[in-house]
C-alpha cells in the first residue's frame, strides 16, 4: 500500500532541526551547468551556537576562505540527509553519499519508506515539459486568434472594395 509523503516538507523540517543554532561551514567545490555553487556543508557536532547565519552567508562571499575557525564540523549535511532518506544522490556522488543512500533504502527511511516517490530529476523534467506544452498551447491560441482577426479584416476590406467599385467611385483601374 502506498501513501502520500510530503518529502519536501519533511526534508525541510529535518534540515532545520539539524542546523538550527549550530555553526555551519561550507566548502565550495565548483559550479554546476547552471552556474550554481556546488559545495559540501558541515555543521558542528557540539552544542548549538550563534554563528550559523554569519557562517552561512560567508559561503556566498567572494572570499576563497569560507571559515577559518577550528570548530568541530564533523556532521556532513548531505550525508546526514541521505542517510535519513531526505535526499537522493546524483551522478558523481561520493562513495560515502552512495552508501548513505543505500542504507536509507535498506532501512526504508524517508522517501524510500514505501510511499509514492518521484526522483527530483524526473519531476523537474516533467515540469519542464508541462511548461513547454502550456507555452506551445498559448502560442497556437494566439496564432489562431491573429488568423481570425486577419480574416475578419480581409472580409471587411472586400466589402469596402465591393461597395467602392459598385458606386463607381473607385473602380480599381489606374489612369495612364
Amino acid at each position: 500500500s502506498s501513501y502520500y509523503y510530503d518529502c519536501g516538507a519533511e526534508a525541510t523540517r529535518a534540515l532545520r532541526g539539524l542546523v538550527a543554532g549550530r555553526a555551519l561551514r561550507c566548502e565550495r567545490k565548483g559550479t554546476d551547468r547552471y552556474g550554481r555553487a556546488l559545495a559540501r556543508c558541515f555543521v558542528s557536532a557540539g552544542s548549538k551556537g550563534t554563528r550559523l547565519l554569519s557562517s552561512f552567508f560567508s559561503f556566498f562571499s567572494s572570499s576563497p576562505s569560507l571559515s577559518r575557525d577550528s570548530g568541530d564540523y564533523s556532521v556532513d549535511i548531505g550525508e546526514w540527509m541521505l542517510r535519513r532518506g531526505h535526499a537522493v544522490s546524483y551522478l558523481g556522488s561520493t562513495k560515502a553519499y552512495l552508501e548513505a543512500e543505500s542504507a536509507a533504502k535498506r532501512e526504508r527511511r524517508g522517501v524510500w519508506g514505501g510511499g509514492e516517490f518521484e526522483l527530483p530529476a524526473v519531476w523537474r523534467e516533467r515540469r519542464r515539459r508541462e511548461r513547454e506544452a502550456k507555452a506551445e498551447k498559448q502560442k497556437k491560441k494566439k496564432r489562431k486568434k491573429e488568423k481570425k482577426k486577419k480574416e475578419k479584416m480581409g472580409a471587411k476590406a472586400k466589402v469596402a472594395k465591393a461597395k467602392g467599385s459598385s458606386s463607381g467611385r473607385n473602380s480599381g483601374k489606374k489612369k495612364k
